[in-house]
């Protein structure tokens, strides 16, 4: 018996991209560390989750409490913040070290370059990465500009 091929989704259905999710452990002290360490905007939104996103709510990260089950991220599949000079990333980087302790900040990588511009990262309390650069949030569009989009 013959079955019907499975047609697969075509890019002209989808309108756009909306959000990535991560996990955490505990969603008070999750919401807490992105509104008062990393000054991100937060909504709870449900029992178990809330999003997150910085000014542009095109795009933002929801978060869900997984407790104990919580999975830790790989430092190349981090959220990248963007400030506006080499020396807030430095101010960044020595801030993040000052309140490790408060926020249970499990690593903080040393200050590099990346790309031509400074950065660094920091594991919160559940194994997400965030990384904190002088990129320029327009430096995406640089680039597919100068590649012309090649597919």
């Amino acid at each position: 018996m013959n079955q019907p091929a499975i047609e697969a989704p075509r890019k002209e259905q989808f309108l756009g991209m909306s959000h990535g999710t991560l996990e955490c452990h505990d969603i008070a002290a999750a919401r807490a560390f992105r509104t008062e360490f990393l000054g991100l905007e937060t909504l709870r939104h449900s029992a178990v989750s809330f999003v997150t996103w910085r000014e542009d709510r095109t795009f933002y990260l929801a978060c869900v409490e997984t407790g104990e089950q919580t999975g830790e991220q790989g430092l190349e599949n981090r959220w990248e913040l963007s400030v506006a000079s080499d020396e807030e990333v430095v101010a960044a980087h020595q801030e993040a070290e000052r309140q490790r302790e408060r926020w249970d900040i499990r690593a903080i990588t040393p200050v590099s370059v990346q790309d031509g511009f400074k950065w660094f990262a920091v594991q919160d309390a559940d194994g997400n990465w965030w990384g904190v650069t002088s990129r320029g949030t327009d430096w995406f569009d640089k680039a597919f500009a100068s590649a012309g989009a090649a597919q």
